[in-house]
């Protein structure tokens, strides 16, 4: 069962970075690379497609920071924009098992990892709060970030922050699935 976040943005980055650390910190460099399948994703791949969504957005949430940020047309739909949005955050929840599928910009390499993932998921998350942060006029006013996958996607800025927030315990809880699969298969 995955944990309820905290609702201060901050304190569920911190939390979800903990979910991560405590599961899979113990894991060497080869078990993180390991698949369960030649379809699936490791979980190091599971963490670096988390990054690249969440980073994806910073530079739209930067062009949103500036006073003269022109919205498409496509923002003012507001009834498109609401179902939109809510239909992405319901295909996030954790019950929802249905494989949803990736958008290029989001997949993780193909290949393996060399490195300590989970030291890139907390430098991510440092620089997660860093942007929260400077969002933070954006979300007290409820301002609208573009989507880099869908240019016909809308999200209100305080709803982005926790549908990162929603993606990456989904991708928790995959993560944690591989890992369950190597044991149980004596892998790791």
């Amino acid at each position: 069962m995955t944990p309820q976040l905290p609702e201060n943005i901050i304190e569920a980055i911190d939390a979800v970075t903990a979910l991560f650390e405590n599961e899979f910190d113990q894991l060497t460099i080869a078990a993180v690379n390991l698949k369960t399948n030649k379809y699936s994703w490791s979980i190091a791949q599971n963490i670096q497609h988390i990054i690249r969504f969440n980073e994806s957005f910073f530079p739209q949430i930067l062009k949103a920071d500036t006073s003269g940020y022109k919205y498409s047309w496509k923002s003012y739909c507001k009834p498109l924009n609401t179902f939109l949005a809510n239909a992405i955050t319901k295909s996030l929840q954790q019950d929802n098992k249905r494989k949803i599928k990736t958008l290029p910009i989001w997949l993780p390499e193909k290949g393996t990892t060399q490195h300590n993932i989970l030291i890139n998921l907390q430098q991510h998350h440092q620089l997660l709060k860093t942007v929260y942060g400077h969002a933070t006029e954006l979300v007290e006013n409820k301002k609208l970030i573009a989507s880099p996958g869908n240019s016909w996607i809308y999200f209100p800025a305080d709803g982005l922050f926790k549908l990162m927030l929603a993606h990456e315990l989904r991708h928790y809880k995959q993560a944690r699935t591989v890992l369950s699969v190597l044991k149980r298969e004596n892998r790791v």
